[in-house]
This record gives C-alpha cells, structure tokens and sequence, in this order.
C-alpha cells in the first residue's frame, strides 16, 4: 500500500544487507505532522535531486502525497501547521550557519498556493525571494516561534540581537500576518532578559521566564496594563527550578518541575500564590517528564510524552487512551507507537508513528469509526527488518552505585549468548539524552558488521533525574569515564563482549571520551575513533570563534567542566592532548572544517601531538560542521570506520 500511495516513489527491500549507504541515506518520509482538524498531513519527502522537500497528503482518502515545496539547493527542515489550510516552514542549506544567506522561512497553503517568504537568511530585505514578493521580508535577527493556532493565518516570531558576550538574545515577540507580512509587537512591556512566551487564550502575552544567570525567573502578568510580577526564581543550576509547559484556557499553568522529587514531573502552578500543587499530574520514577502534549481548540493539556525505555504517552482524555490501546494491541508487540494529531480532542482519525528496536518507522491511519489502520508510509523501507540486530536495555550500577542504564545492540550474525567483539559509542553532549530502545542507524551498521554495540547512559546524560546529571559535574574524564568502563566489565561478566576486542568510539563528547579511554583505562580498548571531538578543555574557555555564547562559557561551562584558572592544572591532566603520551592503541580522528562548536584545532592540537609523540593516528577531514549534514559524507566516514574497526579488532 506505501508504494501506491506515494507512486512515483520506488520502495524495494533491499536483497543484499544493507550498506554504509543504506543506513546514513535520509528517510523517505520523516517529520510528520497533522492539520488541527486531521484530515491532512504534511511532511519531508526526498526530491529528485536528492533534497528534503514539503509534501502534503489527503488522509480522508487512499490519495498520493503532492510536493508543494521543493529546492536545488537548500532543505527543507522544519514544518507547522498554522490553520487547516496554511503551513509555515523552514529551509535552509545543509551545514553549518555560516551560510545564513540561503536561509528562510516561507508560508504556503497546502494545496501549494499563496507560498510566500516572510523571513530571510540575509542581513537586508533586498534578497530574491524566489517569488514576486520581495517586499516587508523579515531579517536574519528574526527567528519563528510557533505559530498562534487561533484559527487565523498568523505566526509568532521573535527578534533577536547579537551580541559578543551573549550570542544570540531574544528581545522582542511579534504576531506576524504569513499572507500580508504586516507584523505588530505582542511583548511591549515584558520583563528584561525573557527567554519563553506563554500567551492567554485570547492571544494576550501573560507567561514570561527571563535568564539572568545564574538566576531564573518566572514572570506573570494578571491582566493587561498590570505591573509584571514574579512569581517563582531560582539557581540556574539549581533543584528548585520549573519550566512553564502550557497555559490552559481557565488560566492554569502547567510546569514541569522536581519539587521534592529526583526526576521531573508535570505540576499545575497556582500563579496568584506562587506555589505548585502538592501532587504531580505525571511523574514516573527513574525517568524526567517534561512534553506536555496540548490541545489548541479545547485550550487545555491532553496528555504527556517521555521517553523511558521506549517512548510514552500518557493521556488525560479517556477517547485518547482508548485509541491509543486500541493501536498498541493492533501493532506488533514491542513497538513504540505515537499517536500524532491536530486538535487531538474528539479526533475521528489519527496517524500513528509506530517503531521498535528493528523497525526504522512506519506510519499508519487509524480511523476511530471503523476500528482500522492502513499503512500510510514506510520511512526506510530499504531496511529489512528481520536483518537488524535486538536491541536489550539494561540497569548497570556504576562503582559508586548510580544506576547507568545501558542499551546493547546484538549483531543478527552473532548467536544469543556469544561474546563478541564490542564497539563501546559513547553520545554527545555530554548533556544530552542517552539512548532508549528504538531503531537508530549507527548502531545497527556496527552491528551489522558484526560487532555488540554498548550505549551508556553515563552520569550527566538528561532525562533521568537530578542526581544523575548533578552527578556530573567537574567529572569530565573522571568518573564520567569510569561509568564507561564499568558498564564495559558489566558486559564482559555478562558473556557479551569479547574483552580483547573493544573499540571506544564517539562524536564530540563521545569524541573526547573515545580519546581518554586509552587514557585512563588502557587495558580495556584495542582502538579509538573520535569524531569532532574535544581534545583540549582551555579551549573550549578560550577560542572566540565559537558558537558556545561567552556568558556560557564565563558560568555554565565553569560550573558543568571547571574554572579554567583556578583548575587550570586539572583541566589540563582531563585533556586528550596533554596525554597523548599514554595512548598505546591506534586512533582514528575526523574533524569538520566548518565546526564552530568544536574547532578544527582541537584535532590540529592531538593529531600534531600524537604525531610527534609516536601515536599510530589517521585523521579524516570533511567540508561539514559539527556532526554530519550530508549522507554522501556520513557513508564516507562509516566505510572509513568500518576499515578501521576490520584492522584492529580481528581475533
């Protein structure tokens, strides 16, 4: 059925395994969303010329999905629905944003009609717009927000300025007319420094956070003309902080908060007294809840999303929780299966995204009426399922007892109960979420290489409470490391790795991981292989050119890594480059020549170090930022890796 509904779009498995190719090779479909009364989706389809483009399809009948927005040289990116007719989108050029001029944001109705620039990626107006229109064109400084959802054709957008200590800061929201292009403020009067916008159901702004490091603050404003008030502050970096999730119709504020618990859950907010309801709406041990999932016609909150294991829905509506059990028992078990939709309440159709740990991603219409799905799309369907390697998740206690959890990827070729040998991938970030149970590319190549991947979800890693990231601090390379090395142990007690077989690889923080395990644990890794990695810790204090703001580096990265002058010597004995000496195993380097997060001269620094010092070190260099915008450059880099892993894990 996907392959008639979407015609000209050719989907075969593949009968050979899959290659570099096939697993670093963009989606078909991707980024879907639904129009607010559900009978339209829109969505990023592959063009001819291999760019992501703007499609939009009928799902009240079996019809083809039309291309409504397509470009030689740009992606599209980002899309919303801002009426059941009319959409606003982003697109822009692969890579870094050094290249702002080939920026925008557009409207368009869904039919492909009335399609409209309203913001540039130029510092002037001047630019071709690619239509006839070329006149009340937003700049640069200005950024989409959200659209408003009130039935109107409008969108909000923010102003920015730019600035040498803060980068980028927002000063001013304004309701923006995507058929007109007339703009008017809608902040006049906010508190100073605002960084979020929560508006009234009558498009009032009344909710307002405000980032004055190292304090937050939450703002409200009863009624229009009234003083600003706040209502809560707190330590940037602190436990009592919250994070205002929706306005509902009556008023009520929806938080995501701590309170007195390690993880975050959803709270109501009494914003005349300042205090949180004693009980949370959801909270789930172990795990932070924060994606509020809201109704823009019934104005109120709907249900809340979290990733655990697998990725979760829990519905306050009663017709929402029955739809969504219905699809859970219709699919296959094991799956994750999110239920997408406009105006969510009363739906009489949804489409269902549906996932597991083999199964890139399907999606499907499920008519509440006749109790039915059909499949929509399939997202890669080159990828067989049957060949891609279980994925198991784990709970690993580090030495000092923080529970780590720990996703294993089995190779198909390896039989249950086999040691094999081990690529340890280690995530960026490092603050940033770890890995659940859903199908991801790179570790399903490595495994189809043969090798049992290891994803550790290492103290700092978000999303599992504040003593796991809190945790974290000052501990880079320290026992940030060790948690790599003890879920290693607990793999090899385990039967599953081959303890003289192990790879240590990563990107960014994971590059700079991959480079200090040979360090600190040189008896535990045959090779290394980091990818837009920090190899010198001053330099992320130092190097101007940078895309972390300097009032970043001057607080959040001082509290999270160290004070570069008072731990200058510890940062030092943390960093890759000073110890190069140590490492005794061979190195793989890649480095982007356009990172402006982790600059070309972290790998300038190691790999002339590592040279000099004897180290057995290949370095690879691509025209891309910080992490990979091309598939063309991804597969390179995966067939280099897997070369590289073939020589130096043999038996």
């Amino acid at each position: 059925m996907a392959a008639a509904l979407f015609g000209a779009m050719t989907w075969a498995a593949a009968a050979a395994p899959p290659t570099a190719a096939d697993y670093a090779r963009w989606p078909e479909v991707r980024s879907l969303v639904v129009s607010p009364d559900n009978t339209h989706a829109a969505m990023l389809v592959q063009s001819k010329e291999g760019r992501a483009a703007l499609a939009t399809v009928d799902l009240t009948k079996q019809a083809a999905p039309k291309i409504i927005a397509a470009y030689s040289d740009v992606d599209v990116v980002r899309v919303h629905w801002i009426n059941n007719k009319r959409l606003v989108y982003v697109a822009h050029e692969p890579g870094p944003r050094i290249f702002s001029d080939k920026w925008g944001t557009f409207a368009i109705d869904h039919d492909g009609e009335d399609g409209r620039m309203i913001i540039t990626g130029r510092s002037d107006t001047d630019a071709e717009t690619g239509s006839s229109i070329k006149y009340r064109l937003l700049t640069r400084v200005w950024r989409l927000l959200r659209p408003v959802r009130d039935g109107s054709d409008d969108i909000y957008a923010v102003r920015y300025s730019e600035t040498v200590n803060r980068g980028y800061v927002p000063v001013a929201v304004s309701r923006l007319d995507t058929r007109t292009g007339r703009a008017r403020t809608v902040s006049d009067g906010q508190p100073d420094n605002a960084d979020s916008w929560l508006f009234d159901a009558s498009g009032r702004l009344a909710v307002v956070t405000t980032d004055e490091r190292p304090r937050r603050r939450l703002w409200w404003q009863p009624a229009a003309g009234e003083p600003w008030k706040v209502v809560r502050e707190w330590e940037s970096y602190g436990e009592g902080g919250l994070w205002p999730e929706v306005l509902e119709r009556d008023g009520t504020l929806i938080v995501s908060a701590r309170a007195e618990r390690d993880t975050t859950a959803i709270y109501t907010f009494d914003l005349r007294k300042g205090v949180l309801d004693k009980e949370p709406l959801v909270g789930v041990n172990g795990y932070d809840v924060d994606d509020v999932r809201f109704d823009h016609k019934a104005q109120q909150a709907v249900g809340v999303a979290f990733d655990a294991e697998r990725r979760t829905t829990v519905w306050f509506d009663e017709g929402l929780a029955k739809a969504q059990a219905t699809v859970d028992k219709a699919l296959p078990p094991g799956r994750s299966n999110t239920l997408l939709c406009g105006d969510c309440v009363g739906a009489t159709r949804y489409v269902v995204h549906s996932t597991s740990d083999r199964q890139p991603g399907e999606y499907h219409v499920y008519d509440v009426a006749a109790r039915s799905l059909r499949v929509l799309a399939v997202s890669r369907p080159w990828i067989d399922e049957t060949t891609q390697g279980r994925r198991s998740y784990h709970r690993v206690p580090a030495r000092d007892g923080l529970p780590l959890p720990v996703v294993v990827t089995h190779p198909a070729s390896v039989p249950a109960g086999q040691a094999a040998p081990t690529v340890l991938l280690v995530h960026g970030g490092p603050w940033a979420p770890g890995a659940g149970l859903d199908w991801e590319p790179e570790p399903q190549f490595l495994a189809g290489l043969g090798y049992r991947v290891l994803q550790v979800s290492f103290r700092g890693t978000t999303g599992l409470g504040w003593k796991h990231f809190r945790a974290s601090w000052g501990e880079y390379g320290l026992s940030m490391q060790d948690d790599l090395e003890d879920a290693l142990l607990w793999a090899v007690k385990q039967g599953l790795t081959d303890p003289g077989r192990v790879c240590i690889y990563g990107a960014s923080y994971g590059g700079y991981a991959a480079l200090m395990g040979p360090v600190r644990h040189p008896e535990r890794y045959r090779c290394a292989v980091s990818h837009v990695g920090v190899t010198d810790l001053s330099l992320l204090f130092s190097w101007n050119w940078s895309d972390i703001p300097a009032a970043a580096r001057g607080h959040d990265l001082k509290l999270l890594i160290g004070d570069p002058e008072r731990d200058a010597d510890k940062l030092k004995r943390q960093s890759p480059v000073t110890r190069v000496s140590e490492i005794k195993v061979p190195v793989l380097v890649a480095s982007g020549r356009l990172d402006e997060r982790v600059t070309p001269e972290h790998a300038n620094r190691f790999v002339s170090a590592a040279r000099q010092a004897g180290v057995e070190v290949e370095r690879i260099d691509y025209d891309e930022g910080h992490g990979f915008s091309r598939p063309e450059s991804e597969t390179d880099f995966w067939n280099r890796l897997a070369a590289f892993l073939g020589r130096h894990l043999k038996p």
